[in-house]
């Protein structure tokens, strides 16, 4: 059950990746506040990631 909720983030923060670099084309007349918010989803993604696998690692040693 560990590696389907890691997969399932994993494939969320490349969603999330994915609609912020199409967010960013729609409104590059924007460009500094696009920029900002691209990166705010990116630590947000990158973040949820790290606790997911902190997570992952606990529930392993956990088994044991």
């Amino acid at each position: 059950m560990g590696n389907l909720n890691f997969k399932q983030t994993l494939s969320l923060a490349v969603v999330i990746v994915v609609a912020c670099v199409l967010i960013l084309t729609l409104i590059k007349g924007l460009g500094y506040l696009a920029i900002t918010l691209v990166k705010l989803a990116l630590l947000c993604a990158l973040v949820a990631f790290v606790m997911q696998l902190i997570r992952h690692i606990q529930e392993k040693r956990a088994s044991k």
